[in-house]
């Protein structure tokens, strides 16, 4: 119980074919009445507003509606209209609609999973947060020019003549380009460097996170506030840029604040013609907002999905300031659809700790599989996960229409209760069911999603 309340590509290209989503098929749901669980996709014929739920079910019989559930948790009249009966408070902070703390405190323990934590949990300003329809913008020909010629002057690159469609060299052979050759495209503008004296890329020996982790224990990383220092000054240029696009109407400048990832890079020994590690790099991925409401998507989930992608924008610097790798994949226009209920957040969280408790017993191997390479030899031994709750909050999510994120009819950008964390596992043993001493990270121990509630129905989107 809570104690209390208190984040090949010419190929694919080529194909038209964009791995911007998770795909989503239907999971076993939880036999539990409270908690349901949503495809990661909107089913095309539920038409405008429209998107795919089902109950949860029970042995002997159906659920309770889960919309029942979270009127009465409301304090609403069961039966009555949510749009009548949330009308009349629209004067109310979305805060006080939601009655969301401060704080969320969380404490549980069973066979398969420890969870617990004390976080701050975060929700928007304003009085309603409603759907909206997102439609994708592919990029007419003389957008794609102007895009090229605007990166190139800001990053003193000068095109050659394009050799073949979809991608171009730069006149140096340092830098290559790449975009959709057909209007109908999904949106995408990647800049690569073609030269291969100096490179991020990871392999089955080189493994970026692991390098730098390297570099900053022996002090080949600069210090601290050396590192800090580059941070500011690549973000500050990263954003001036996309503020130059946002200026002649080739993105949005609404994006949320970065997510960082430090790399170890390698540098092409002359004498040897061998690439060797030895500096490190910055990359900064700038996910689509809606107003000051991040839309998250990517990455990886503990339990359930993260989501499919809006538009983002991904930079690639080395340690003296050199573009190793631009992407902006995507391109969006949004329209509001309606501000519905929006589901309590004592609701929400009884929610997402129910379906912590259940998910690893209706989910068989999900530990293992999501752990895999942790351990080499578990030898009968199971796996106990071990995760820490570091902030919920009531963010977007985009649901693409059945046919994925990278067709033309878009999606729906819907409000969900988000709980983040980090997690680890350790092996099980029969004298003794937690021992974390031998704890295998995941995600290289960055933040992750815990599970994903929709804010208007509480069912959990699943796999």
């Amino acid at each position: 119980m809570r104690g209390g309340y208190r984040w090949g590509r010419r190929a694919l290209l080529a194909a038209g074919i964009l791995p911007l989503w998770l795909g989503g098929c239907q999971v076993p749901e939880p036999r539990v009445p409270v908690v349901g669980v949503k495809n990661a996709g909107v089913g095309a014929a539920a038409g405008k507003g429209g998107r795919e739920t089902g109950i949860a079910a029970e042995e002997g019989g159906e659920a309770a509606s889960m919309q029942q559930k979270t009127e009465e948790a409301a304090g609403l009249d069961v039966g009555s209209s949510v749009e009548g009966a949330q009308g009349a408070s629209q004067a109310e902070s979305i805060r006080e609609r939601t009655k969301a703390p401060e704080v969320y405190e969380v404490q549980l323990k069973t066979d398969a999973i420890q969870l617990q934590g004390e976080a701050a949990v975060w929700v928007p300003e304003g009085e309603d947060l409603p759907v909206y329809r997102a439609v994708n913008q592919p990029y007419s020909r003389e957008e794609r020019e102007a895009y090229k010629e605007l990166a190139g002057d800001f990053y003193g690159i000068v095109w050659e003549e394009p050799e073949a469609a979809g991608w171009e060299l730069s006149a140096d052979g340092i830098y290559d380009l790449s975009f959709p050759s057909s209007d109908a495209s999904t949106p995408i503008f990647w800049i690569s460097r073609a030269a291969q004296d100096i490179t991020h890329g990871g392999d089955g020996e080189f493994q970026p996170d692991a390098v730098f982790a390297a570099l900053v224990s022996q002090g080949k990383a600069g210090t601290e506030e050396e590192r800090e220092t580059f941070r500011r000054r690549m973000d500050e240029q990263s954003r001036e840029f996309i503020s130059r696009l946002a200026e002649e109407g080739l993105c949005t400048e609404e994006f949320s604040e970065p997510r960082l990832r430090w790399l170890g890079i390698r540098t092409r020994n002359e004498r040897t013609g061998e690439l060797e590690p030895g500096r490190y790099g910055l990359a900064l991925h700038y996910g689509r907002s809606c107003g000051d409401v991040p839309v998250p998507g990517g990455g990886l989930a503990l339990m359930g999905s993260a989501g499919s992608r809006l538009q983002y924008m991904e930079f690639v610097y080395a340690d003296d300031g050199t573009l190793l790798e631009l992407k902006s994949i995507g391109r969006e226009s949004l329209a509001r659809e309606d501000a519905g209920f929006l589901l309590p957040f004592e609701s929400a969280a009884e929610i997402f700790e129910q379906y912590a408790r259940t998910y690893y017993d209706t989910h068989e191997g999900r530990r293992e599989d999501f752990f895999a390479g942790a351990f080499t030899d578990l030898d009968g031994e199971g796996i106990t996960v071990g995760a820490r709750l570091t902030r919920a909050a009531l963010e977007y999510r985009y649901v693409p229409f059945e046919g994925g994120a990278g067709t033309e009819n878009g999606g729906l950008l819907c409000p969900v209760w988000n709980f983040y964390g980090a997690a680890s596992a350790a092996r099980t043993q029969a004298d003794a069911r937690s021992i974390f001493s031998e704890a295998a990270p995941a995600a290289e121990g960055q933040e992750l999603l815990l599970a994903s509630v929709d804010a208007s129905d509480g069912r959990v989107y699943g796999e």
